[in-house]
C-alpha cells in the first residue's frame, strides 16, 4: 500500500471512530433517560446509572487492551465490536423494560431498604448495559494499537484518536439533545444510532480486507520494551505505572466533581431545560476533545520534560477551575444584558448560554484533555504493550470519573457546597501536580522545589481567598425572569431586582437542587425557589396551592387515602389535611424542600406535624412505579413541564401510572401551566391527560394555572354534596382564605369538561416518554407571550356549567337561582362578561328585581 493510500485509510478509520463517538453519546443520553424513569430523577439515581454505563467502558478498555496486543487484525476486531454494539443496542430498551416487573416483585416481596433496592436496580441495569458498554470501551485500545506504528508517535496517535472520538461525542450530544429525540423520538434515535454502528462495522471490515490485500498490516509487537521516554531509567517499573494510573484516576474524579458542580451552578444561570443540559455536556466534552487534539503531539515531543508537562497541565487545570469561582457571580448580570440587547430572541439566548458554558468549562477541560496523551505516552513502554497501556489508562480514568460522579452528589456538595466542591476539585488537581513534580520531575532540585513551593502557597491561599457566594443573586432565576427587568437597566436596578428587595430566610444546596426561601421586603411575600425558579409562595400562588388540595377531596364521595407528589410550600398538603382522610403520603424528591417548607408554617396548616401525613423523600414517578398502595386521591403538583426531570410527570406513561394507582372511583388532580407555552403544547398535554381519564374537569385559575381533575367515573357538580363537604369548619376556614365560600365560587373557576377538552385538543399529538414532545418544544416559548392566545382558546370552548350539574335544578325558579348565584360568584372573581351571560340566563327564566339589580351592577362594571 502506498503512503497516500495508507493516509487515506487512516483518515477513513478516524472518520469511523468520530461517528462511533457520536453514537456512543446518543446511547448514553437515551439510556440515561430510560433508566431515570426506573431509578427516579434523584442524584443517587443519576450517579448509579452513570456508574453502570461507565463501569462497562472501564471493563472493556481494560480487557480488550490486552487482547489488542496479541493480534494483528485490529480493524476486523474493531468492525466486529461496532456491529456488536449496534445489534445489542436494539435490545437494550426491551431488556430494561423487562426488568421493571422484576424490580416491582422484589419490592413487594421483600420491601428492601432504599440503598438495598438501589443496589438491586443497579445490578440489573449493569447486567444489561455491561455488554454494549464493554464493547464501546474496547474500541479505543483496539484502534490505538492499529493506528500507532512507531513508538515515538504514541502520544500523537492515541491522543488524536481519543480527541476524534470525543469530538464525535460532542456532535452526538448536540444532535441528540437538539434534533434526534425531538424529530425521531428515543426509539427512532436508537434505530438510527444502531444502524450507523452496524454500517461502521461493515465499513471497517471492508477496510480491513483492503488492508490485508495491500499487505499493510501492522507488525506484531515484538520489539523490546524500552523504559518510557522522558523518565529516568530508575523511574521505570510497576511503582511508576501505578503512580501514573492513580494520578489519572484521581484526575478523572476531579473532572467529574467539576462537571457535577459546574452543571449545578450553570443551571442557576441558564436554566434546567433539556437544551441547557445538552449545552453543558457539549461544552465539557468540547474542551476535553480540543485539549487532546492540540496537545497530542506535544506529548511525544516533550521528551525529558514530559513529567513537567503533566504537572503543568494538572496545575493549570486546577488553577483555571478555581478561577471559575470569580466568573459565576458575573454571569447573571451578563446574561441579563445580553438578553435585553438581543430582544429576548430564544436562539440568540441559547447561543449566549453556550458561550457561558464554554467560558466556565473550556479552559480547565482543555488542559485535562491534554493529560490523556501525556499519561499514555509516559505509561506505554513501547508498541509491544500499547493496547494494554491505553486500556489501563482509560480504565483508570473511567474508574475515577465513577468515583467523582458519586462523590459530587453525595459527599462534596452536601458537605462543601457548590463553591467548595469546585475548590476541592481544583485543589486535588494541584495536589496531583505536586505529586508528579516530587516523584517524577527532572531538572535541578531547586527548580522542582521552587515550583512545588509555589504550588503549595497557592493551595494554602485558595480556601480563604475564594469570593463570597451571594445566594440571592445566584438564585434570582435570571434565565427565566430577565424579561422582567426594565429596558436600559443599570447595575443598581439589577441589584435591587436580584438582591436588595429580598431577605434570605433559608438556603441549602441539596442533593438534587438548590433551594432558597426568601421574603419580599415590600410586601412580606415568602417564596420558595428551586434552582432559581419560584415554585411556591405565600402570596400569588395561594389559590392554586389551596385548591389543588381541596378540589379532589370535595369531588370524591368518601376519600380515605391520598398522595401528594411535590411538597413545595406544604400548602396543598395542609389544605388536603383539613378533610377527614385517614392517610396522606407526600412524596418530595429533594430533602431540602422538606426543611424549607417549615418557613411556610404560617400559611400551610403545618401538615408535617399531622400524624396522618407521611413525608417520603423520593422521585414521585419512581414511588408510584413500585408501590402497591392504592389511593383515593393523587395530586400531582410538579414544576414546569419544560424542565428536565419534572417533564417526566407530564407524559402519557405517567398519567397512566397515576390512573393505575388510584382506587376504584379515585380522582387525579394535575397542575399544568397555561403561560410560556404555545397552544399546540397545551393541547398536547390536555389530549394526553384526557386519553387516560374518561372523565375530566378543567379549572382555569386566573388564566395562568390550570387544574385538571380526572377519573374513570363521572365527575359532576353535586351542589348539595359539595356544600355539605365545604361546610366542615376546617375546610370552610381554609377555603375562605382564597374567597371560596359557596359551591358557586368553585363553579366560577370551572372552565371545561371532557366534551370541551376533546374539542379543544382534537388532533393534538400525545406527549409520551418516547417523543418528550413538550419537554423539547416548550423551552423555545419561555419568552413568548402565549397566555393571551391560550386564554382565548380556552374561552372559545368554555363549558356551560349547568351541563355538568348532577342533579340539575328542577324548576325554572331553581335554575334562575343557580344562574343568579353563579353570576354573583363570577362577578366577585372579576369575570364580568361571563357574569353578564349568567345573569341574562337568569332573567330569561325569572325576571325578578334582585336579578335586575345584579344585572345593573354587572353592567356598571363593564362600563367602568
Amino acid at each position: 500500500m502506498t503512503e497516500s493510500a495508507g493516509r487515506r485509510l487512516r483518515l477513513a478509520v478516524q472518520l469511523l471512530f468520530f461517528l462511533s463517538g457520536a453514537t456512543g453519546l446518543v446511547y448514553q443520553i437515551i439510556w440515561m433517560r430510560k433508566l431515570i424513569l426506573v431509578f427516579g430523577a434523584t442524584a443517587f439515581a443519576v450517579s448509579t446509572v452513570l456508574t453502570a454505563f461507565m463501569g462497562g467502558l472501564a471493563l472493556g478498555s481494560y480487557l480488550f487492551g490486552r487482547i489488542a496486543d496479541t493480534g494483528r487484525r485490529h480493524l476486523s476486531l474493531y468492525g466486529a465490536l461496532e456491529i456488536g454494539i449496534g445489534i445489542y443496542a436494539l435490545a437494550v430498551p426491551a431488556l430494561l423494560e423487562a426488568l421493571v416487573p422484576v424490580y416491582r416483585w422484589l419490592w413487594l416481596q421483600f420491601e428492601p431498604g432504599l440503598m438495598s433496592f438501589a443496589l438491586l436496580k443497579f445490578t440489573g441495569s449493569f447486567l444489561v448495559l455491561v455488554v454494549p458498554t464493554t464493547l464501546m470501551g474496547a474500541t479505543l485500545p483496539v484502534l490505538a494499537r492499529w493506528a500507532t506504528r512507531h513508538p515515538g508517535h504514541i502520544g500523537g496517535s492515541v491522543g488524536r484518536l481519543y480527541a476524534l472520538n470525543t469530538f464525535g461525542a460532542v456532535a452526538g450530544t448536540f444532535l441528540c439533545g437538539f434534533v434526534l429525540i425531538r424529530a425521531l423520538g428515543m426509539h427512532g434515535a436508537t434505530l438510527l444510532a444502531a444502524a450507523l454502528n452496524v454500517a461502521l462495522g461493515l465499513l471497517s471490515l471492508a477496510l480491513a480486507r483492503r488492508e490485508r490485500r495491500a499487505g499493510w498490516l501492522p507488525a506484531p509487537g515484538t520489539e523490546p520494551a524500552p523504559a518510557p521516554s522522558g523518565l529516568r531509567p530508575a523511574d521505570a517499573g510497576g511503582g511508576r505505572s501505578w503512580l501514573l494510573l492513580t494520578v489519572y484516576a484521581l484526575s478523572g474524579a476531579a473532572a467529574l466533581l467539576l462537571e457535577v458542580a459546574w452543571t449545578r451552578v450553570l443551571t442557576l444561570i441558564i436554566g434546567g431545560s433539556v437544551y441547557a443540559f445538552s449545552l453543558m455536556l457539549t461544552a465539557f466534552l468540547l474542551g476535553l476533545a480540543a485539549g487532546a487534539m492540540a496537545l497530542a503531539r506535544l506529548a511525544d515531543a516533550a521528551g525529558q520534560r514530559r513529567p513537567a508537562l503533566l504537572a503543568g497541565l494538572l496545575a493549570g487545570a486546577g488553577a483555571t477551575s478555581v478561577a471559575t469561582l470569580w466568573v459565576f457571580g458575573r454571569l447573571p448580570y451578563l446574561f441579563a444584558r445580553v438578553f435585553h440587547a438581543t430582544g429576548g430572541d430564544e436562539v440568540l439566548a441559547t447561543g449566549f448560554k453556550f458561550v457561558a458554558c464554554v467560558l466556565v468549562m473550556f479552559p480547565a477541560t482543555f488542559l485535562l484533555g491534554g493529560v490523556f496523551p501525556v499519561i499514555v505516552r509516559m505509561h506505554a513502554a513501547g508498541l509491544r504493550h500499547l493496547g494494554r497501556a491505553v486500556g489501563e489508562a482509560y480504565a483508570a480514568n473511567t474508574a475515577g470519573t465513577i468515583a467523582g460522579a458519586f462523590a459530587g452528589g453525595f459527599i462534596c456538595i452536601p458537605l462543601l457546597g457548590l463553591q467548595g466542591t469546585v475548590l476541592a476539585a481544583g485543589t486535588l488537581e494541584l495536589v496531583l501536580a505536586l505529586v508528579i513534580l516530587a516523584a517524577l520531575g527532572t531538572g535541578p532540585w531547586w527548580r522542582r522545589g521552587g515550583l512545588a513551593a509555589a504550588l503549595a502557597l497557592v493551595l494554602v491561599a485558595l480556601w480563604p481567598l475564594r469570593p463570597a457566594w451571594n445566594a440571592l443573586l445566584m438564585n434570582s432565576g435570571i434565565y427565566l425572569y430577565a424579561s422582567d427587568l426594565p429596558a436600559g437597566f443599570d447595575r443598581e436596578v439589577f441589584r435591587e431586582y436580584t438582591e436588595s428587595a429580598y431577605r434570605e430566610l433559608f438556603y441549602q444546596e441539596g442533593a438534587t437542587a438548590t433551594i432558597l426561601v426568601a421574603e419580599e421586603k415590600a410586601n412580606g411575600n415568602v417564596f420558595l425557589s428551586v434552582n432559581g425558579k419560584v415554585d411556591a409562595s405565600s402570596g400569588s400562588d395561594m389559590q392554586t396551592q389551596v385548591l389543588s388540595g381541596h378540589l379532589p377531596a370535595l369531588f370524591h364521595p368518601d376519600p380515605g387515602t391520598a398522595l401528594v407528589v411535590g411538597l413545595a410550600s406544604g400548602v396543598t398538603a395542609g389544605s388536603l389535611a383539613t378533610h377527614p382522610l385517614e392517610r396522606i403520603d407526600v412524596v418530595e424528591i429533594e430533602a431540602a424542600v422538606v426543611e424549607a417548607s417549615r418557613y411556610f408554617d404560617g400559611v400551610n396548616n403545618r401538615p408535617l406535624e399531622d400524624p396522618r401525613v407521611r413525608a417520603v423523600v423520593n422521585d414521585g414517578r419512581n414511588y408510584l412505579l413500585f408501590t402497591d398502595q392504592r389511593y383515593d386521591i393523587i395530586i400531582s403538583e410538579p414544576s414546569n413541564p419544560w424542565l428536565t426531570g419534572a417533564a417526566n410527570l407530564f407524559t402519557l406513561e405517567y398519567f397512566d401510572l397515576t390512573a393505575r394507582r388510584l382506587a376504584p372511583g379515585g380522582i387525579s388532580c394535575q397542575w399544568i401551566q397555561a403561560y410560556n407555552m404555545t397552544l399546540p403544547d397545551l393541547q398536547s398535554l390536555l389530549a394526553t391527560y384526557a386519553s387516560v381519564f374518561e372523565h375530566v374537569l378543567l379549572f382555569n385559575l386566573d388564566g395562568s394555572d390550570l387544574l385538571l381533575l380526572g377519573s374513570q367515573r363521572p365527575l359532576r357538580f353535586d351542589t348539595e354534596a359539595l356544600a355539605r363537604r365545604m361546610s366542615l369548619l376546617d375546610v370552610a376556614i381554609d377555603l375562605g382564605r382564597v374567597r371560596i365560600r359557596a359551591v358557586e365560587d368553585l363553579l366560577a373557576w370551572f372552565s371545561l369538561g371532557e366534551v370541551e377538552i376533546e374539542g379543544l385538543a382534537r388532533g393534538a399529538g400525545l406527549n409520551t416518554d418516547d417523543n418528550a414532545r413538550v419537554e423539547f418544544a416548550a423551552p423555545w416559548s419561555l419568552f413568548q407571550e402565549t397566555l393571551a392566545a391560550n386564554t382565548r382558546a380556552l374561552e372559545a370552548w368554555r363549558a356551560a356549567p349547568e351541563a355538568y350539574l348532577d342533579p340539575k335544578p328542577g324548576t325554572a325558579q331553581d335554575r334562575a337561582g343557580f344562574h343568579r348565584r353563579l353570576a354573583a360568584a363570577l362577578l366577585r372573581r372579576g369575570a364580568v362578561e361571563a357574569a353578564l351571560e349568567q345573569v341574562e340566563r337568569a332573567l330569561a327564566l325569572q325576571p325578578d328585581d334582585a336579578t335586575r339589580r345584579l344585572e345593573e351592577q354587572i353592567r356598571d362594571h363593564l362600563d367602568g
